[in-house]
């Protein structure tokens, strides 16, 4: 009864830990959102429902599935199963119920993600795209925090410690090597989107928004 009432919310489908991280992110957010989830023995649900939060259980690719959850009079709906087909299908459901939903699916397959963002006008995220990056920059000693897609570009957030472009103000590296300074710290201070005439000092830490090969440059100068 409570999810049919909503208006304007997000309608969540699938619960595992990439759900559960996308509810939190909804949370600090306030958007007010449904849960859709199969299987009643997930181990996440008790906490949605002891924080008041909607759980609707059924398969989300069925329709009646998704209007209990009142799809029709939601913002968007977020497919986030690890069944790329299955997300898919209750993606082209949901569609059926409200043309103009905004639909996010999390997909594993790459070319899958490619091609249905420009067929269907999806956002479409592939699992592997965005995660393999982070593990091979790992491994090779870089700090990444995240790495996600924005109009087809993807994007690394990485930590850079401070060696030889002490000296120089933020936005000089900016401008020199095309990236956004989204943090600078150091034992002092912290600061998010900082000061761009601030100067870098020999140990101090940025986090820098940028791609790979950016990313890369910005390394190689601060080595040598």
């Amino acid at each position: 009864m409570e999810a049919s009432l909503m208006r304007n919310h997000v309608v969540l489908c699938g619960l595992g830990k990439v759900g559960l991280r996308i509810a939190r992110e909804l949370q600090l957010l306030k958007e007010p959102f449904v849960v859709i989830e199969k299987d009643r023995e997930d181990e996440f649900i008790v906490d949605m429902q002891n924080e008041d939060v909607p759980v609707i259980f059924g398969d989300a690719r069925h329709r009646h599935t998704l209007e209990k959850a009142n799809v029709a009079h939601s913002q968007a709906i977020i497919l986030a199963t690890d069944d790329d087909l299955a997300n898919l299908d209750a993606a082209l459901t949901a569609r059926e119920i409200k043309p103009d939903i905004k639909v996010v699916m999390r997909l594993f397959d790459d070319t899958l993600a490619r091609k249905l963002t420009t067929a269907f006008q999806l956002t479409a995220i592939s699992t592997a795209q965005v995660s393999a990056p982070a593990f091979a920059a790992a491994a090779t000693g870089r700090n990444v925090l995240h790495a996600f897609q924005i109009d087809g570009q993807l994007l690394h957030v990485a930590d850079v410690r401070v060696e030889r472009l002490a000296g120089r103000k933020l936005v000089e590296v900016e401008k020199e090597f095309e990236l956004s300074v989204v943090l600078h710290r150091n034992p002092s201070h912290k600061d998010f989107l900082p000061q761009h005439e601030r100067p870098l000092e020999k140990g101090d830490t940025i986090v820098v928004m940028s791609p790979m090969e950016r990313l890369r440059k910005l390394e190689d100068a601060n080595r040598n």
